[in-house]
């Protein structure tokens, strides 16, 4: 902003001095300058009432800055900028390193730094050798790649060694920060390897990273024909499109906008775009993350389907999903690959793994979060001191937030810098122009070498001889002449060549025959004050040397300016003064402007990351929280103002008189932006945006409100010239009222003015007395009334009860808002909704609500699960329980009190990583944190969204165990968890309801819903390892296919109702028994028989009963069903 500001006035600033060639080249760097030029040589064509023509784009090139140079200059503007813009991208990225490429380029030997292969444990721990595997091309191939992100930084990958073929899916394991989203973000190009060599031989590539990068206003099938088109694939997109939309189970989006869509269904959608256009190389980055069960068995169905042409690499965090679809994995440690095999064999080498463990230890690199706050322990804000209430607790509070805003400058330098140091560099700015001193020309020499860049005419009548010779000598003298002896037509000439460049100076017609009294005619340019004389130094000058006969002979001539008088000298002074104070209008409205915008940018981030929303839910107030935020403003504001006084004071800008009323001024505009900052925190979802917009708001405003005065002054003057009267400033008085109340920034130039003028005055430089209410009371009103006003909207703007209120209105237009309470199905839920109230949530007018009438209470200890299918409505309740969102209908009452646990860091596995930025974290580590936060303040109620979603298997159990610890006696303190794990539900809840199209269809405990919904068995039978000793890929498969056909038979003469779940998957097979009649005795009396059946090549078995994703798959199907 402030390089397009300064770019933007360079062209009033530098000028437009065409005839030094050099210099407009280099002020041409600036496209302003060059487009400058280009206005200032079609303004002097213009000027001459000449045409600008072919020839004339090239004329002059040597001598001016011409139309050619103007277009060159252009052109290479535009070639150095995009030059400029890539460099500064690849600066500014967070994936590579310039300054480090660069000097390993330049390095003739490897840094000392760089990761050898073999050292802290990388040897491969188990790596299955398969022949035809290695013989076989690989479509993806990493070789020794490195990474490091900055200079002397350690290293996220330590030569990662990866291949991935067709026909097969590849899996890549491995613990949050173990380096597997760097992995894909070099495979992808996002990012560089450090060294190394990365082959991907097919194009186009699919990917699905880790976030959600969709088109908010573009609909599923809009982002499905984009990206078959741009894949270039032939074949048709709507079928294409449909298929995926149909195996992936949400063919019933296909016209809902992307950001309407839940979070589990986003991840259906970038699955099925990287996989539409035929691509050759899908890469999948924890694809199911955020899925339910249901969705994540669609998924994988659908990979099995198409992985037979083509090459798919992906990352997950379920190891279920991993041993189902992954045909080779390979698993990440600490930056290294240190496990490689089938997922058969990896489980046959097992022990060697439990051996081998402890070299796999290791520490953990962090990678990025959205926020680069501070450290982890200053994120905690030392919330985990001992616990505190009322005045200390609130003053506890009050400085946290303080400090907070204060880490947050002081890790972000840059803004830092901008925000105050250019606001104080621009003070010293309006210091030293207003210390700028004119220098009067007394006197000056004349001669034609003052001509300079003019050109002299010389005409010679036919026989003239007198000192012809002496004249052309003294016309080409620092000047270039022009000679039109000879010419028929001297004066059509003349004008002609008046049009042309550079400009006539001075020209002389010499006529003998005119008699020796009237020898010489002589022409001047009047635009040139000094040519006049010159004329008369050149013809004495020649007359002088004539009568002398001497060539050297010269006479001197000066042009004197009279000295002022002592009054008019004084007027003139005042006047320069005045014009460079008025300088510090523009310059201190700028410095204003970038000061107070900069403080929208933790507003907006805050808002947009819902970190604001974490801290208000622990028992941080509102009040604390916006009083903190504007006390620290106020304390900046007023450091930067402080400094600014004094500059101007010790500079001797401004008296004591013209300061104290500047400071009044400052203050009340910085009472005028704050709340109207704050309030327009809530428009953007940007914070470079809000910022940007901010400062040319306060730019231009008082611009437009110039031009407005201006325009207006023009019409009475034109009124006072018709009418032949004085004129009437009623008009203008009117029109500056509602321009200083709407208008801030120009009521604060306003305010200005008014200071300039109290100085003038003290310094008894302006004699007349003036109205002082137009230029101080009513901007001083102006600001402060605005500011009262947007202090009034953002109260109510942060309001709930507003928002509420605001709901009830809107809503009242909505003939679906009259919903009838239906029946429900399940005995437990009707139980559970007579003591507590219906739950609603609608979005706009649509028909069918995002949370409907769903009822449960959570009792203290307690840990409610709350499951369903993507879109059922979770994220919203925890939305509407949180405050993030209000609900249309039925009430919710949660108590708690917080408190603090000391040990959060070492629950989430973060011990070792207090110090580091949580902008370096990774996306599992990130979930850590906002769990690790959510464990610090224990209320009574805790809710938690998705909590372990990203997080890796170790990591998970850790949190479960901490999340099961801190409801326990004596905190008792309730979880409600939304998951997609069933087993986090299993492990976690003690309660749980299932949520279908924003119903709830299901409540009671695990084992109450596994009873009454899944009756029956899940036996799995793991068939031998291949003994026949073949090798080719195809025959094993059939010889699989036979030995899982036999077991199916056999196990379906015992249990006729058998259905089979999956078969074939590394030699694993899964059946379901419905039953319910069914003894265990006799089902493992079955199994035994089947067992000791040498002919079904039966390793081992297991009977259980069906788990809770039988159930909720059940449960949902049933609730689908019905609801269609």
């Amino acid at each position: 902003m402030i390089l397009w500001l300064m770019m933007a006035l360079q062209p009033l600033v530098a000028g437009r001095p065409r005839e030094d060639v050099l210099w407009c080249f280099f002020l041409s760097l600036n496209p302003n300058q060059a487009f400058a030029f280009a206005v200032d040589i079609w303004f002097s064509f213009d000027e001459r009432s000449k045409p600008i023509d072919l020839d004339d784009v090239y004329a002059d090139g040597t001598k001016y800055f011409s139309i050619a140079s103007v277009c060159f200059m252009l052109m290479f503007d535009a070639l150095w900028m995009f030059g400029a813009a890539l460099l500064i991208d690849r600066l500014r990225s967070e994936e590579t390193n310039f300054v480090r490429d660069m000097i390993s380029r330049m390095s003739s030997r490897p840094s000392p730094q760089t990761p050898v292969k073999g050292e802290d444990g990388g040897n491969l721990l188990v790596d299955e050798i398969d022949e035809n595997r290695n013989a076989a091309p690989g479509d993806i191939e990493m070789k020794d790649i490195t990474k490091q992100f900055n200079l002397g930084a350690s290293w996220v990958l330590k030569g990662v060694n990866l291949k991935a073929i067709q026909g097969q899916i590849t899996v890549l394991l491995g613990h949050n920060g173990a380096g597997k989203s760097t992995t894909f973000s070099i495979l992808c190009g996002l990012a560089s390897a450090t060294s190394g060599n990365v082959k991907v031989n097919s194009k186009p590539v699919g990917l699905c990273p880790q976030k959600n990068p969709l088109f908010p206003k573009l609909t599923v099938a809009e982002h499905l024909w984009f990206f078959h088109h741009l894949k270039g694939a032939d074949d048709d997109h709507e079928k294409a499109g449909a298929a995926l939309m149909h195996d992936l189970k949400f063919d019933d989006k296909k016209d809902e906008l992307a950001k309407n869509l839940s979070g589990g269904t986003k991840r259906k959608l970038l699955v099925a775009m990287a996989i539409i256009g035929r691509s050759k190389v899908v890469l999948l980055d924890e694809p199911t993350a955020g899925m339910d069960p249901g969705a994540r068995r669609a998924v994988e169905y659908v990979l099995q389907r198409i992985k037979r042409d083509r090459t798919v690499l992906l990352t997950t965090h379920y190891m279920d999903e991993a041993e189902k679809l992954g045909d080779w994995v390979t698993i990440m440690q600490g930056g290294r690959d240190v496990i490689n095999g089938s997922p058969g064999y990896l489980k046959r080498n097992l022990e060697k793994l439990k051996e081998d463990g402890k070299a796999v230890a290791g520490g953990v690199v962090l990678v990025d979060f959205g926020m680069s706050l501070n450290t982890l322990e200053q994120v905690f804000l030392k919330a985990s001191a001992s616990r505190r209430d009322g005045l200390p607790m609130l003053l506890a509070h009050f400085l946290a937030m303080l400090t907070k805003r204060l880490l947050y400058n002081l890790k972000n330098i840059p803004q830092f810098v901008v925000q105050i140091l250019i606001p104080i560099a621009l003070f010293f700015c309006v210091n030293y122009v207003c210390h700028r001193t004119t220098t009067n020309v007394d006197s000056i020499i004349v001669g034609p070498s003052t001509i300079e860049m003019g050109r002299c005419v010389l005409n010679v009548a036919p026989g003239t001889t007198y000192a012809v010779e002496r004249y052309r000598r003294l016309l080409s003298d620092g000047c270039e002449l022009l000679d039109l002896t000879g010419t028929q037509e001297f004066y059509k000439d003349l004008l002609k060549e008046a049009k042309e460049l550079p400009r006539l100076a001075v020209g002389l017609h010499l006529n003998d025959s005119w008699g020796p009294a009237a020898r010489v005619h002589a022409w001047y340019n009047p635009n040139g004050f000094h040519t006049a004389p010159l004329l008369i130094n050149i013809v004495d000058t020649v007359r002088l040397q004539t009568k002398t006969d001497n060539d050297q002979a010269k006479i001197t001539t000066g042009i004197h300016v009279f000295p002022f008088f002592a009054e008019y000298e004084a007027f003139q002074a005042a006047k320069d003064t005045l014009l460079r104070k008025a300088v510090m209008i523009p310059l201190v409205l700028i410095a204003l402007s970038i000061l107070t915008s900069g403080f929208v940018v933790m507003l907006v981030e805050e808002r947009t990351s819902n970190f604001q929303h974490q801290q208000l839910l622990t028992k941080l107030h509102p009040v604390t929280f916006w009083a903190a935020s504007i006390v620290y403003d106020i304390l900046l504001c007023t450091l930067v103002f402080a400094v600014g006084l004094l500059i101007f004071y010790a500079g001797g800008v401004l008296g004591f008189e013209a300061l104290t009323g500047l400071a009044g001024f400052w203050a009340l505009y910085l009472w005028a932006c704050l709340p109207f900052i704050y309030c327009l925190s809530y428009l953007f979802a940007t914070a470079a945006k809000a910022n940007t917009l901010l400062i040319i708001w306060q730019v231009i405003s008082p611009l437009v409100a110039t031009v407005i005065v201006f325009i207006i002054m023009i019409w009475i003057t034109y009124e006072a010239s018709i009418s032949q009267k004085e004129k009437d400033h009623t008009k203008l008085k009117v029109a500056l009222v509602p321009l200083q109340f709407l208008f801030p920034p120009f009521a604060m130039c306003m305010g200005i003015v008014y200071v300039i003028i109290v100085e003038y005055k003290a310094e008894e430089r302006i004699k007349e007395s003036f109205d002082p209410w137009w230029v101080s009371g009513l901007p001083a009103i102006a600001m402060a009334v605005f500011g009262a006003l947007m202090a009034v909207l953002f109260v109510l703007l942060s309001s709930r009860t507003v928002r509420r209120v605001v709901l009830a209105f809107t809503g009242a237009a909505c003939i679906h808002r009259k919903r009838e309470r239906y029946q429900d199905a399940d005995e437990d839920v009707a139980a559970e909704r007579e003591y507590v109230s219906d739950l609603m949530k609608w979005f706009g007018c649509k028909s069918q609500p995002a949370v409907d009438q769903i009822t449960f209470a959570v009792e203290p200890g307690q840990c409610f699960g709350l499951l369903g299918t993507n879109g059922a409505g979770k994220t919203t309740t925890i939305d509407i329980l949180t405050g993030l969102k209000v609900a249309s209908g039925g009430a919710i009452r949660l108590y708690g009190q917080p408190d603090t646990q000391s040990s959060v860091l070492a629950a989430v596995g973060m011990s070792n990583d207090g110090d580091k930025r949580i902008k370096f974290c990774s996306g599992g580590q990130k979930r850590k944190i906002s769990v690790g936060v959510a464990l610090l303040a224990q209320d009574a109620i805790r809710i938690l969204d998705e909590p372990t979603a990203g997080v890796d298997p170790k990591a998970r159990r850790d949190i479960w165990m901490h999340l099961d610890l801190s409801r326990q006696p004596p905190g008792r303190t309730a979880q409600l968890l939304t998951s997609h794990s069933m087993e986090e539900c299993e492990a976690l809840c003690t309660k749980i309801s299932i949520m279908v199209k924003g119903r709830m269809v299901a409540i009671g405990s695990s084992q109450h819903l596994k009873s009454k919904y899944s009756g029956g068995y899940t036996m799995t039978v793991e068939l031998k390892p291949d003994e026949s000793g073949e090798k080719d890929p195809v025959k094993l498969h059939e010889l699989m296919v036979a030995s899982v056909e036999a077991v199916t038979q056999a196990m379906t003469a015992f249990f006729p109702e058998i259905k089979i779940k999956e078969a074939g998957a590394s030699r694993t097979c899964i059946y379901v028994v419905p039953s319910t009649t069914l003894p265990w005795s006799a089902a493992w009396t079955a199994m035994n028989k089947l067992c000791a059946d040498p002919k079904l090549q039966i390793a081992d078995y297991s009977v259980t009963q069906c788990g809770l994703e039988d159930t909720f798959l059940k449960v949902t199907a049933e609730a689908n069903t019905t609801t269609a």
